[in-house]
């Protein structure tokens, strides 16, 4: 799943850094993940087409991007995103952090 995340990602926002890390190693045990509940992931996301774009929208975009992933629809747990933690920046963001 993590290689189809980021597969999907680069497609829809071209980015100039994206970094998809699975995190479910973290939460075995917990009671989504015991009952099949998907994958926990953490996304650094750099991209032009979040620039001028406030974070509740960058989140939409992103979500809207992923949306057949989410939900009780998935019947294979690894195709499945139960978290997603979500660094989302404009190229001007980055390269003031870096």
């Amino acid at each position: 799943m993590k290689e189809k995340l980021k597969e999907i990602l680069s497609l829809r926002f071209n980015p100039l850094f994206l970094e998809v890390l699975d995190q479910s190693h973290q939460h075995r045990g917990h009671a989504g993940v015991k009952k099949g509940g998907g994958g926990h992931y953490e996304v650094t996301l750099v991209s032009g087409v979040f620039t001028d774009l406030l974070p509740l929208e960058r989140h939409r975009l992103v979500y809207a991007s992923l949306e057949e992933y989410f939900g009780e629809t998935i019947k294979s747990p690894r195709e499945k995103i139960h978290a997603l933690a979500l660094t989302l920046l404009s190229p001007e963001e980055w390269k003031s952090q870096t």
